[in-house]
């Protein structure tokens, strides 16, 4: 009804505005406290938001830490309609009121059961994985990504399933019904059913992904947006270092 509207949006703004108090407070008396709504792409959230979470929330323990895994898509509305403070993404079409703090470059990679004819290799082209049969992370803005790879070869993959689920990809991949490209490489090599899986990086001048932060670009963050910041660099940069060298990275480091 409108008068249930009507209160829905006046609860909101009171809900606003109680933030606002208690981000001035913050900032009056350097306390870091009160609630955090992060938001983070659900294709690396099992792989980033738990560590960070658990390094800021041992930090700083009075702060009331709320998260989200969400597709790109929703999470540029979240951001808009004030429902996330910040958020995990990539860089795909930010808009222009939105700001990005790059965290991180991951360049695209194929996902290969251990038997595919190309797992052998150090590193493969696009051309080299067109004629296989694809399976197609089909997440919005990402799988447009995925896909532009192709195009921008003049060449159009052969995509014979797409899902919306990292771990489901990685099953199929694992059970030979194809391979797929990411850009997040879990350090275990298994999928959730036990296959062994196999990276190979993909050579050829495409574009990485930039993993980073992203936020409204006429708001002012908060202390406790800002100490998530930190914590954020900190952890994704030790991230990195613990992942496991590809098979081209060994060799590098092994000459």
């Amino acid at each position: 009804t409108q008068a249930g509207r009507s209160f829905v949006e006046q609860a909101r703004q009171i809900l606003n505005e109680a933030s606002k108090l208690n981000a001035l407070s913050n900032e009056l008396t350097g306390q870091v406290r009160g609630p955090l709504h992060v938001a983070c792409l659900v294709t690396f959230a099992q792989a980033v938001i738990p560590a960070i979470r658990r390094t800021f929330s041992d930090t700083y323990p009075d702060v009331d830490f709320f998260q989200y895994e969400r597709d790109h898509a929703a999470i540029l509305e979240g951001l808009r309609m004030a429902r996330f403070d910040v958020a995990l993404s990539y860089d795909l079409d930010i808009p222009a009121d939105m700001t990005f703090r790059e965290l991180a470059v991951l360049p695209p990679y194929a996902v290969l059961h251990e038997d595919h004819p190309l797992a052998g290799r150090s590193e493969v082209t696009v051309q080299d994985l067109a004629a296989h049969p694809m399976i197609l992370l089909d997440l919005p803005f990402s799988a447009t990504y995925f896909l532009s790879l192709f195009r921008d070869a003049g060449l159009n993959p052969r995509i014979v399933e797409r899902t919306r689920d990292m771990s489901v990809m990685r099953a199929m991949v694992a059970n030979r019904f194809g391979y797929s490209i990411a850009n997040i490489r879990p350090i275990p090599d298994h999928a959730l059913d036990g296959g062994r899986l196999i990276s190979v990086p993909l050579s050829g001048n495409l574009r990485p992904m930039h993993m980073g932060l992203i936020s409204m670009r006429d708001a002012s963050p908060a202390l406790t947006v800002r100490r998530f910041v930190d914590v954020c660099v900190e952890r994704v940069r030790a991230m990195a270092d613990m992942h496991p060298p590809l098979p081209s990275e060994q060799q590098k480091g092994s000459s």
